[in-house]
């Protein structure tokens, strides 16, 4: 058996812009059955189950949020109370492997839908079927989420739902572009030539800024891919696409850029520092996704920021990337799933759905919020829908599928990159190294789906 590969966020999207016609039939508040069996359950004066919640990019821009929805729900919940344990991004994939290893994982846990596969292969997680099932606000979930979850499963069970969509942009000043009387890049090689023409090193004012730390290598993956316009991760023989001559020839151009009109820290830079730089004006530009609006817009003013979210590749073609979306999971060392799946779902409705994304930033997945004047009015959100539902634009599916390939990306890839932008390794060698590392992992995947 042949496992089919992820389903992008793009391609989801793509789905869900053909039903923002359909609404959800039923958009009550959270009282579905799932809650009534749970409610019946529970013995009149019992003390309130409490579960835990890990959030995996914790922070003074998310916090808040979190905490926020988990008051509202433990008001409309009060047999269940939520502990609420926040994850620096940097730390929260070491962080869940340990606990699986310890037995020690939380209830809810939010997570890349890059780490799933690998969670399920180890069985940390609990499929959620048959709580989905009974949920009754399923059907204004779009589909195109839920099968991308399933199709991280390799027995094809429902691991994971997702109340937020993603979608890489390069996040550039405007202000700054028509002061110099530059038009609006269209192509990576406009970008380039945009980061040169913008680049004031000694007023301290770069072009671009790298992310070279943390998370580094999952942007690198997505801009040469995107600037290659390479649509196969892997070759008919199952060989890795990673060094072909076009992605080597990207990696070469950005480490060039490095020190000269990048700044110096972004060797070590990573989510926070290279947004900060953007904030700052100290860099003009950076590749990241919508989820850092929340910042943006806080530090900068209308005009001062916008997103990019089509780019045309060496070979004139568009690509969008995607590594999937941020999800939600129950632990299988939960002692309250039920109550678990609760708190997961209410997160998920659309109410709670629009509320998260209208504040960091990022695209709501209920049908009935794709009517909302929030996907409609903001400029990122609005122009992701539309390259998102663009049939021209081929959406390149990352193999986020493969058990050991989120590993390979944070512990082994990043300081391999920060060595070629210091000059001290190839990007040939860089690449050739990586594609080893990933026809490795396809080859042990496809054994073990086989087997």
């Amino acid at each position: 058996m042949m496992k089919k590969q992820l389903l992008g966020t793009a391609i989801v999207i793509m789905l869900a812009m053909g039903m923002t016609g359909c609404k959800s039939a039923d958009t009550k508040n959270h009282t579905d059955t799932v809650t009534s069996e749970v409610n019946k359950e529970r013995q009149a004066g019992s003390e309130p189950v409490t579960i835990t919640f890990w959030d995996e990019n914790a922070g003074p821009t998310r916090t808040p949020y979190y905490e926020e929805l988990i008051k509202k729900f433990e008001e409309s919940h009060p047999g269940i109370k939520v502990e609420y344990v926040g994850l620096p991004w940097s730390d929260s994939k070491s962080k869940y492997d340990v606990a699986i290893q310890s037995g020690t994982t939380p209830d809810v846990g939010g997570i890349t839908q890059s780490w799933l596969t690998d969670f399920i292969v180890k069985e940390a997680v609990i499929p959620l079927d048959d709580y989905f099932d009974k949920w009754d606000q399923k059907d204004d979930m779009i589909p195109g989420y839920i099968h991308s979850q399933r199709d991280c499963a390799p027995d094809g069970k429902l691991y994971a739902i997702n109340n937020t969509a993603n979608i890489p942009v390069v996040w550039y000043r405007p202000d700054v572009l028509e002061e110099k009387g530059i038009d609006v890049p269209k192509s990576w090689n406009d970008i380039f030539n945009t980061i040169e023409a913008t680049t004031d090193k000694g007023n301290n004012i770069y072009g671009f800024s790298i992310r070279g730390g943390s998370g580094g290598t999952g942007a690198l993956e997505m801009m040469m891919y995107s600037y290659s316009g390479i649509s196969e991760m892997f070759d008919e023989n199952g060989k890795s696409t990673v060094n072909d001559p076009s992605n080597v020839e990207f990696v070469e151009r950005l480490s060039s850029l490095y020190n000269v009109y990048t700044p110096e820290s972004d060797i070590t830079n990573g989510y926070k520092e290279m947004v900060a730089a953007f904030d700052t004006r100290v860099a003009n530009m950076i590749y990241h996704n919508l989820g850092s609006y929340g910042e943006h817009s806080k530090t900068l003013e209308e005009g001062e920021y916008a997103a990019l979210t089509s780019i045309e590749s060496v070979k004139g073609s568009t690509s969008l990337v995607t590594n999937g979306c941020i999800s939600y999971s129950i632990f299988k060392t939960t002692k309250h799933p039920k109550e678990a799946f609760e708190f997961l779902s209410f997160l998920c409705e659309n109410e709670q759905s629009i509320y998260w994304n209208q504040n960091i930033g990022q695209l709501p997945t209920t049908k009935t919020s794709l009517e909302s004047d929030y996907v409609k009015q903001l400029q990122h959100i609005r122009a992701a829908a539309e390259t998102s539902s663009d049939p021209d634009i081929k959406a390149v599916l990352l193999p986020i599928y493969l058990p050991g390939y989120a590993d390979l990306h944070e512990n082994v890839l990043p300081s391999q990159f920060q060595e070629v932008l210091l000059g001290n390794k190839t990007a040939q060698e860089f690449l050739d190294n990586w594609a080893g590392e990933m026809t490795k992992l396809k080859e042990e995947y496809d054994q073990y789906l086989t087997n």
